[in-house]
């Protein structure tokens, strides 16, 4: 128990926070660094689970060998930027009525997603294959619907290997795959998809009030936004830990943040760019798609302003689609 609580803050709050601090500069917020270590920490994973499975490797050597790569970062993350701490005790905390009424509404959101039950048919599918990772030590080897030796491999589903990720959390934190996705991760991932909420309303607005009032009104809006299946608001509160709802809620407006921040762009914010795109094709397969239609739409906008270092930098990031893509398309036609 007291194992399962110490990996629980190191995964959810501690690596994140210092493996994203790799992409730390002194006056940005300790929330950046947070964003982008959970896009690191998938990225990770991405790049070491898709050869793993072709690999046939075991499923507790890919958990072992990514909380090793991402406790490494986060450490090395720590280790270069000591002087967080010191911008930490400066912070003060003002409780305005806007901030109390987003927390408020966040936690009002949290709560039903977490007492309330949802069920959904794709869990049948993806908690399936979590469990069945968890349970035979293998990726992607038996089907999760009968349990019987796969005759094939998934491939939507290995190039995006979300599910198995659940079951490295579940692995690590003793929580079962089930519990995981309909109770832990919904306080996660909605607190993270309104964290981008706040960051892209402060670009936009530069002025914490207004991008404050901007979330509150995120937050209403998604109260009633249940008209279809189809919305964001429904993905966000009925199936957030599935890796299209991380798409559509998460990854597409952080991306749209990276592209609204034209002040810097030097080497870090191509990594981050980066590992945006690699944390977006890991966690679904929609998510190579889209990233590749919004990238290929700014890089248009690049090549005609004739600002080709950028232009240079989305084609660069753009690659791990085009590379999944095509690797699917040759496996298809096998």
């Amino acid at each position: 128990m007291i194992l399962s609580c110490i990996n629980m803050l190191l995964l959810f709050v501690l690596i994140p926070v210092f493996s994203g601090m790799l992409l730390y500069k002194s006056g940005h917020k300790i929330i950046t660094s947070y964003i982008y270590g959970w896009m690191l920490m998938l990225a990770v994973f991405e790049i070491l689970a898709v050869p793993a499975v072709f690999l046939r490797a075991s499923f507790q050597s890919l958990t072992a060998l990514w909380m090793a790569v991402i406790i490494v970062l986060g450490i090395w993350g720590l280790c270069g930027n000591r002087t967080v701490f010191s911008e930490l005790r400066k912070m003060k905390i003002k409780w305005k009525p806007e901030k109390v009424l987003f927390w408020g509404l966040c936690f009002i959101q949290i709560l039903l997603v977490v007492v309330l039950c949802h069920s959904d048919a794709d869990d049948n599918y993806f908690i399936g294959i979590a469990n069945t990772s968890l349970s035979t030590n293998t990726l992607f080897c038996f089907d999760a619907y009968t349990g019987q030796p796969a005759a094939s491999f998934p491939l939507r589903y290995v190039f995006s290997p979300f599910p198995v990720f659940w079951g490295s959390i579940s692995k690590l934190t003793g929580i079962h795959p089930a519990i995981l996705a309909h109770t832990v991760f919904p306080v996660i991932l909605i607190l993270l998809a309104y964290l981008v909420i706040y960051e892209l309303g402060f670009r936009i607005f530069r002025d914490s009030q207004k991008s404050l009032m901007f979330c509150n009104i995120m937050a209403f809006m998604n109260f009633f936004g249940n008209y279809s299946i189809y919305t964001t608001s429904t993905f966000l509160l009925f199936r957030i830990w599935q890796g299209k709802a991380m798409v559509a809620n998460i990854i597409l407006p952080l991306l749209i943040l990276w592209f609204l921040n034209e002040e810097e762009r030097g080497m870090k914010e191509f990594l981050a760019l980066l590992f945006i795109v690699l944390a977006g094709c890991g966690v679904s397969s929609m998510g190579i798609v889209l990233q590749l239609l919004l990238l290929f739409a700014y890089g248009v906008v690049y090549v005609f302003r004739k600002q080709w270092k950028w232009a240079s930098q989305v084609f660069l990031a753009s690659l791990p689609c085009f590379a999944l893509s095509l690797a699917y398309i040759v496996a298809c036609g096998r």
